[in-house]
């Protein structure tokens, strides 16, 4: 998997390669294009996974139904 930096990195250089492109210009940015969006689903994604992470540290130890194991 790909970490958002690395995706960022990879349309910096389709971004690039454009420039240089005149060719294939319209080709690169869309894969630019692309791999900011996926750069974004990563970070969306971590956000949600950060938030359910905090949510069963103060909830309990975390473990799926440590909630009806105690009673409530």
């Amino acid at each position: 998997m790909f970490t958002i930096a690395e995706c960022r990195a990879h349309a910096e250089e389709k971004l690039a390669q454009a420039d240089h492109d005149p060719r294939h210009r319209r080709r690169l940015i869309a894969a630019a294009e692309a791999w900011l969006l996926l750069a974004g689903q990563l970070r969306r994604k971590e956000k949600v996974t950060t938030k359910a992470r905090s949510k069963r540290r103060v909830n309990g130890n975390g473990t799926p139904g440590a909630r009806a194991a105690n009673g409530a």
